[in-house]
């Protein structure tokens, strides 16, 4: 099972991010945009797993969790990867990085002992869309800078939840895991 952790958004930050979607559709370039659902923020990214390390990952989780300090994070601004000059990956940026590589941190420690390897240059990120073309790039360039991207979040360690990603031809889907959390984070 292809899979990754993930900090959930809160409904009204999905919503204000959909919204902008929508006023980025209007300019006529190929892009794969992720659906108002889907928008998260990935913590680490594991790769194909078996499901029955599953419920080992979500007490890591929690240990994580029980560790961790609740920040709250704000959108700021927007990029792209690998850069503007070819653009791949339009995303919205958070305030919060430092706190963001900390928590990611504490994440791969946890998870170094299943044999996940360390993750370096941590970018914390909302991925917004994948850009298929570059041809009329410019259209989004122009529709994007006339928005502002704004909106914040409770980072809570406590959201952080494990996804089960499947890859379209649309676009990537990502599934919440329907294994059991602990009731009681695991100290």
């Amino acid at each position: 099972m292809r899979t990754f952790i993930a900090i959930d958004l809160p409904d009204q930050l999905r919503q204000s991010l959909d919204k902008l979607r929508r006023c980025l559709q209007r300019s006529s370039i190929r892009v794969s945009w992720v659906k108002a659902e889907n928008l998260h923020i990935t913590l680490k990214f594991l790769g194909e797993i078996d499901t029955d390390l599953l419920p080992d990952l979500i007490c890591a989780l929690d240990r994580t969790a029980v560790n961790s300090s609740p920040f709250t994070a704000r959108i700021q601004g927007s990029g792209f990867f690998p850069n503007r000059c070819r653009p791949r990956i339009l995303y919205a940026a958070t305030d919060a990085i430092e706190l963001f590589r900390q928590l990611t941190s504490s994440l791969n420690q946890e998870l170094t002992p299943f044999g996940f390897k360390l993750e370096r240059n941590f970018n914390p990120h909302i991925t917004l869309a994948r850009i298929k073309s570059e041809r009329n790039i410019e259209q989004l360039f122009a529709e994007l800078d006339q928005h502002t991207l704004q909106g914040r979040f409770e980072s809570l360690s406590k959201h952080s939840t494990p996804y089960r990603s499947a890859l379209s031809a649309t676009s990537p889907q990502s599934f919440l895991n329907s294994a059991p959390r602990t009731k009681e984070p695991i100290t």
